[in-house]
């Protein structure tokens, strides 16, 4: 099974949704890694919106991966969170390093993607 990483920026919120998706993930066989960047295959950026620092944090973050993306350092990125949920088609207009977007309300669902 593929090896994921994640990471939770933001509000307290999503730590407990962060680990909502470690559960879903490790009850499909995925095995989760401490590692939250390069080893992983598939890496996962849970995001927060709420406010202007944390929607540049999890920017910055995002870019950051895709270029270990582009090194082939990484396989999957996944951005999660309230930024998906807010921005939703426009972040994969203007962030082509994502492979796939998990909203708030498809946590459950992430290891079926």
């Amino acid at each position: 099974m593929p090896k994921v990483g994640i990471v939770s920026l933001g509000c307290p919120r999503n730590l407990v949704d962060s680990e909502i998706m470690i559960g879903s993930l490790k009850k499909e066989g995925y095995i989760i890694s401490d590692e939250v960047g390069e080893g992983v295959d598939v890496f996962i950026i849970n995001t927060c919106s709420f406010v202007k620092s944390a929607r540049e944090e999890s920017i910055d973050t995002i870019l950051e991966a895709g270029q270990l993306k582009k090194e082939g350092r990484i396989k999957y990125l996944i951005i999660a969170g309230c930024l998906p949920q807010s921005y939703g088609k426009i972040l994969l207009k203007d962030l082509p390093e994502a492979d796939a977007l998990v909203g708030t309300g498809d946590f459950s669902g992430l290891a079926r993607s």
